[in-house]
């Protein structure tokens, strides 16, 4: 189970049905077309270049491992060895399958976007040159991530297209980086804590101060799909700040339309009282054990 198959849940959307704004979205203007539609690979090429740029402005800010990295370490024990690792889609099939040769290119996409990172960050000015660089990096760690989240296996993971580095660099050009820190402590992709693995594991872009943001490249904002996924991580963020009082406490929750160059936000204060959104967050995670449980019996019976 993931995030997207839980919201897509009827029982789920009603629940965060009376949670949602009534107010239209902000109309916005479309800054920056996307190259070709290679939507899902820009956007998630975007949450890595965004992670390097923010790491370069605020040497402060508390980072995760890349999903990237992940991967690689989740297939480590195949490394060098002539093996190959299997895997298995929800009817026990084998999905798609790594070899340990094509695990070494994925490593080492890995430890040289580390190291391009590493001597990034340290940049004052990085020109255009560093920026293209910082793209095409980014572009092939998202090569990778659709591993962790689908089983899909990328064959060419050091191929970059021009048209998506174009449209990368363009993308963080007009990005308002004093928008999206304005201060306080910075997570960068944070992990929302042991109630996300209820829910098929959840981490969301970026919390900055009290305010949690995510990074959106597409060219039609979809409100009420952004906005379900924002109430979601809302309510796994309570859960993870009352289990680790460490956390942040949100205040505030947004999408940032990088297209659009735009960042909405709204107060949580806005959307319900703290006692609503308690029994929201129990009726949420209730429902979620029930569909986890709902989807493992059948998989018994298949």
């Amino acid at each position: 189970m993931s995030v997207d198959t839980l919201l897509r849940d009827e029982q789920i959307q009603r629940l965060l049905y009376p949670l949602m704004p009534h107010e239209p979205w902000p109309t916005m203007r479309l800054k920056a077309k996307s190259g070709r539609n290679s939507g899902p690979l820009v956007g998630t090429g975007y949450d890595y270049a965004v992670r390097f740029e923010l790491q370069r402005r605020h040497p402060k800010a508390r980072c995760s491992k890349w999903i990237a990295e992940e991967v690689v370490e989740l297939l480590s024990p195949i490394a060098g060895r002539g093996a190959t690792w299997e895997h298995l889609d929800e009817e026990g099939e084998v999905g798609s399958s790594v070899d340990s040769d094509l695990l070494a290119r994925w490593t080492a996409v890995v430890r040289e976007a580390r190291a391009f990172q590493a001597m990034y960050v340290k940049q004052q000015s990085p020109g255009a040159d560093a920026r293209a660089q910082l793209a095409r990096h980014a572009l092939r760690l998202a090569r990778l991530d659709p591993y962790r989240r689908a089983g899909h296996v990328e064959r060419e993971p050091e191929r970059v297209e021009v048209v998506d580095v174009k449209d990368l660099v363009e993308l963080m050009r007009i990005t308002p980086w004093h928008e999206l820190h304005r201060g306080g402590p910075l997570w960068l992709n944070p992990r929302l804590g042991e109630s996300s693995s209820r829910v098929g594991g959840a981490d969301c872009d970026l919390i900055s101060a009290d305010r949690l943001i995510d990074l959106k490249a597409t060219t039609v904002p979809a409100r009420s799909k952004d906005f379900r996924q924002l109430l979601l991580y809302l309510l796994l963020a309570r859960a993870e700040r009352a289990a680790d009082p460490r956390f942040p406490q949100i205040a505030s929750v947004g999408v940032y339309y990088a297209r659009h160059g735009r960042l909405i936000l709204v107060p949580v204060e806005e959307i319900a009282p703290p006692e609503a959104l308690d029994r929201a967050e129990k009726k949420i995670f209730a429902r979620a054990d029930q569909f986890q449980a709902e989807r493992s019996a059948g998989d018994e019976v298949l």
